[in-house]
């Protein structure tokens, strides 16, 4: 007879050993070029001018310019509005008065209050907020929002008090309703003036949520960067979040130079030795494994002597 069989594997751990450090290895690689802040930015200045491109601007002129974080009963930023709003000649085309809408991306509509609970690491807008609360749970929420490519510690893991500073841009930029009078392309019914930049709905370039020159405390600008000034950071354009954002985008084959020579070789040969080597060893040991089972009088391939036929079926067998 021509016998049906089956398979019983059970293979030990250490088979699987070398297809574990394969994906660890590779998993490793983010195609990011790392230098610490210090390297990169040098100051707080930099790093507020240059890390999100023309979004923010130090300003020592603290009276007129907003904090990314605060603790008070009462949203600081609110008076520095009403201040720069009462100075249109240097300020000319701040929307009038008291935000009242927000940008658009994943905030809200309008400033509407949250509850503490719900906004966790962004409580101090509860009261005030354009984030929707399902948005700003956590850290690692608000770090995944844009996507792996926007992920601040692509160059490893970050010391607690330089993430905290992302956390707290990141509930600015979601949650504070005076982000919106410095949208890059705002609205001409709310400006005050006419603005060069006013949103043209038919432009594929203009958006509703982009910052353009919102002015930033030096004194939390230079906190920030004392804070991260050892840690690692992509260095891509001077620090430049969104062209980092846009190399990871392209996902370029990495290359492993061997320093004592002048040849290079690609990523894909190396994944493919790797691959084949690995896929050789577990051929190996597996055939070791059968053949041990064999000499031991316990085979792994088990004849099926009992077959159950569905009904209406035939089982064909052929005679030997």
């Amino acid at each position: 007879l021509q016998f049906l069989y089956f398979i019983e594997i059970s293979l030990p751990i250490n088979m699987l050993l070398p297809v574990a450090a394969t994906v660890l290895v590779l998993a490793a690689d983010e195609h990011v070029e790392c230098q610490t802040f210090k390297e990169i930015f040098g100051n707080g200045k930099n790093l507020c001018e240059k890390m999100w491109g023309d979004a923010f601007v130090y300003s020592t002129d603290e009276d007129h310019a907003y904090t990314m974080f605060f603790t008070d009963s009462t949203n600081p930023n609110d008076a520095v509005s009403e201040r720069l709003a009462m100075n249109q000649t240097l300020y000319g085309y701040l929307r009038k008065g008291e935000s009242e809408k927000c940008l658009s991306y994943l905030h809200k509509d309008a400033p509407s209050p949250e509850p503490e609970e719900e906004v966790n690491v962004c409580y101090p807008w509860k009261d005030r907020s354009c984030c929707h609360s399902h948005h700003v749970r956590n850290g690692t929420q608000l770090k995944e929002a844009y996507g792996a490519e926007y992920h601040w510690d692509r160059c490893g893991k970050m010391s607690t008090q330089c993430e905290q500073f992302f956390i707290n841009e990141a509930c600015m930029y979601e949650c504070e309703p005076a982000a919106y009078h410095f949208m890059r392309y705002p609205d001409h019914s709310d400006a005050v003036g006419e603005h060069p930049n006013a949103h043209n709905a038919t432009n594929s370039s203009h958006n509703k949520w982009e910052l353009y020159h919102m002015p930033i405390k030096a004194s939390y600008c230079d906190a920030w960067y004392h804070a991260c000034r050892d840690d690692l950071f992509c260095n891509k354009n001077e620090g430049d979040y969104f062209a980092c954002a846009i190399e990871y985008r392209k996902e370029p084959e990495p290359v492993i130079v061997i320093h004592d020579g002048d040849d290079s070789i690609g990523t894909g040969w190396i994944i493919g030795i790797i691959a084949i080597s690995a896929f050789a060893i577990i051929a190996t040991s597996a055939l070791g494994y059968l053949v041990k089972r064999e000499r031991a009088g316990k085979p792994i391939y088990k004849p099926v002597n009992n077959v159950v036929v569905p009904v209406g079926t035939e089982l064909q067998e052929t005679q030997s």
